[in-house]
């Protein structure tokens, strides 16, 4: 299932999950380390690094950097500017018209879907990799985008932070947010991803630009359901059971269809269609519904 990203130039073909299987360990070995000298991302840098032996970088190419700890030098906006000042977003806006092209809500309807999946896609990494979630609210998330690069858009937490159980062992390290359970823990989440980020930047972009509620949220669902699919193999509960936990958490769990395979695999067929046949240079997705 090819997500067709709009946020990465080239296109990594998907690898059959039956040949996946055989070239691969049985389970991600889930590394247990107390955090020290930037160890608090070596689950999350060591699950992306399975994941880079066995498919490719597709699925986390936007914060490969960050996590590696090589970010670009300059460029960086936070969330909190983007949501306060608007040449921010025209200019995100300027980066998907020169990839793609189209009308004002089209470009606005690509940087939405573009933004969104780099904020979801490492809560999910850290949700399935160690329970050990980084912080990405408004002021914590941080992103460069530039239509030149080969992959687009970056992202990175402008100082570590992250949400983690009390079982953890990272839970005395500065920094941390420690949760008493999973409920806990995504109450956190979604408290300061949706409420205080998400949804905000939603209304701003919906104030400056034709969108619907029912599109831009469906962006968000199939950003959640591709991420979960493409990082079951490093989780241990069964990836339908992540999608609808993250599909609820943020209130979009009826904007997708999910199933599972005769392989196991997570499928999703999405409701609603994010524009990108609508672009100059159209792309397509295939959980599109209007495919």
């Amino acid at each position: 299932m090819s997500y067709s990203p709009v946020h990465v130039k080239h296109d990594v073909e998907t690898v059959d999950t039956a040949a996946q299987a055989l070239s691969s360990p049985a389970a991600f070995p889930v590394p247990v380390i107390c955090p020290s000298n930037g160890e608090m991302l070596a689950p999350l840098r060591d699950g992306a690094d399975f994941l880079r032996r066995r498919s490719g970088t597709r699925q986390f190419a936007g914060m490969s950097d960050w996590l590696n700890e090589r970010p670009i030098e300059s460029g960086w906006v936070s969330g909190r500017d983007l949501l306060t000042q608007p040449e921010h977003f025209n200019n995100l806006c300027q980066v998907m018209r020169r990839l793609r092209g189209g009308a004002d809500h089209v470009v606005a309807s690509l940087a939405w879907k573009t933004y969104s999946y780099w904020v979801i896609a490492p809560l999910i990494l850290g949700y399935v990799t160690a329970r050990r979630i980084p912080v990405l609210d408004a002021d914590s998330f941080e992103y460069a985008a530039d239509s030149s690069w080969e992959t687009v858009f970056h992202m990175r937490q402008n100082r570590p932070a992250a949400w983690v159980l009390d079982s953890d062992p990272a839970r005395m390290h500065e920094g941390v947010r420690v949760s008493t359970g999973d409920s806990h823990l995504l109450e956190q989440v979604r408290q300061a991803v949706w409420d205080d980020h998400l949804e905000p930047l939603m209304a701003m972009i919906r104030r400056r630009v034709r969108l619907s509620e029912r599109l831009m949220r469906g962006s968000l669902a199939s950003a959640i359901a591709y991420v979960t699919a493409e990082f079951a193999v490093i989780g241990r509960e069964a990836p339908e059971v992540v999608a609808k936990t993250f599909l609820e958490l943020f209130d979009v769990a009826d904007l997708v269809e999910l199933k599972t395979n005769d392989y196991g695999r997570l499928e999703f067929q999405r409701r609603s269609c994010c524009l990108a046949l609508a672009a100059e240079r159209p792309g397509l997705c295939s959980s599109c519904p209007a495919a």
